[in-house]
């Protein structure tokens, strides 16, 4: 789907959650002009935005919630990178390297960040690549996911390339 419209699905959930927990939200989302055509999977986004809700979310706090993205020119060509931060605990570290060394399997069995795991299968079948998903914690604390696929505006026919 074009970015601009996986965009569009963050936003209306993101009011859901403002309806739902009113005064304890905060987001910003700043999209670089000329990426909102940039085709990427379904739901890539929706799916950790979903995760901040679950995991950071607290009575005591307001949940603030980064989602950005950028151009960025690697030796293979253009990448699109989406940026998604939250305040909360951040990942576990046993979390961060399972993820970030692509030892899922464990991850599978135990049933658990089914939603991380799909994500990083889906970008390694539709991109051949193992390092599109990166997880870390931002400091002072939060979770950090950076998404990289590869730059292609709607209007091509390529529609493997983006999703």
């Amino acid at each position: 789907v074009p970015l601009v419209e996986e965009i569009e699905h963050v936003k209306n959930y993101i009011r859901l959650q403002e309806i739902k927990f009113p005064n304890n939200i905060f987001h910003i989302i700043e999209i670089e002009p000329g990426t909102y055509e940039c085709l990427l999977p379904q739901f890539i986004i929706r799916t950790f935005v979903e995760n901040c809700f679950k995991h950071a979310l607290s009575v005591d706090k307001i949940l603030s919630i980064l989602i950005k993205t950028e151009i960025i020119s690697e030796s293979e060509g253009k990448y699109l990178r989406i940026i998604i931060e939250d305040n909360g605990d951040g990942f576990p570290k046993d979390i961060i390297e399972t993820i970030n060394n692509n030892s899922l399997e464990d991850e599978i069995e135990n049933g658990t960040k089914i939603g991380i795991v799909n994500i990083k299968k889906t970008l390694f079948l539709l991109y051949k690549k193992s390092d599109l998903l990166r997880i870390s914690n931002c400091e002072p604390s939060g979770a950090r996911v950076e998404i990289s696929v590869p730059f292609e505006r709607k209007e091509s026919d390529a529609l493997s390339s983006c999703g």
